[in-house]
């Protein structure tokens, strides 16, 4: 764990125990598609579309202050894109992870909501699926990139619907040593 997801857990704990004793709970099911923002230069690199899926729990506290936890099963998906000649291949990189993301937020009012978190990765697979002009496709699977990181959150919620944007970026790069960062536009629905 790095120094900031220790701050982050340790100024959770410290919010938690100072809060009154109303607060309100509220949990529920998030999906979402993400997109890749790749921050480095590259000819033959682009973004894929991926998506999440996910539980939510946030416990409202009094002071204005919310804390959440997620469990998210995440994909990010990159494309290679490269021409020799008259021969095209292009490679399409899946990374796979269940996600832990833990934050804290401010709302400054009752329906907004903005704030700032850590996300640990666990059980990462990646797959790539290369097409070639004229030859078989390649299919090959394996271990892939953990991606643990901080990110930014800002979401609108209106009776039991939850919109929202989160931008991450993580510790490692999905495909070294490209640079990129995560954005997901989010909606949620509370249950409880």
């Amino acid at each position: 764990m790095t120094k900031i997801s220790y701050a982050i857990i340790i100024i959770g704990l410290l919010i938690c125990n100072n809060s009154q004793a109303q607060s309100k709970i509220y949990s529920g099911f998030k999906v979402a598609p993400n997109y890749s923002i790749i921050t480095d230069k590259t000819d033959n690199l682009k973004s894929g579309v991926g998506y999440s899926i996910g539980y939510f729990e946030v416990l409202e506290l009094e002071n204005k202050i919310n804390l959440q936890a997620e469990i998210n099963y995440t994909n990010n998906s990159f494309v290679i894109d490269e021409n020799f000649g008259t021969t095209n291949r292009k490679t399409t990189i899946n990374n796979n992870s269940v996600e832990l993301p833990l934050m804290i937020k401010y709302r400054p009012s009752d329906n907004f909501s903005f704030g700032v978190g850590y996300q640990f990765s666990f059980f990462p697979s990646i797959s790539e699926k290369t097409k070639t002009t004229g030859q078989a496709d390649e299919n090959i699977d394996g271990k892939g990139i953990k991606s643990n990181g901080v990110f930014l959150d800002a979401n609108i919620k209106t009776n039991k619907t939850i919109i929202g944007l989160r931008v991450i970026k993580t510790s490692k790069s999905v495909i070294e040593p490209i640079n990129s960062i995560n954005a997901s536009f989010y909606l949620g629905f509370a249950l409880f």
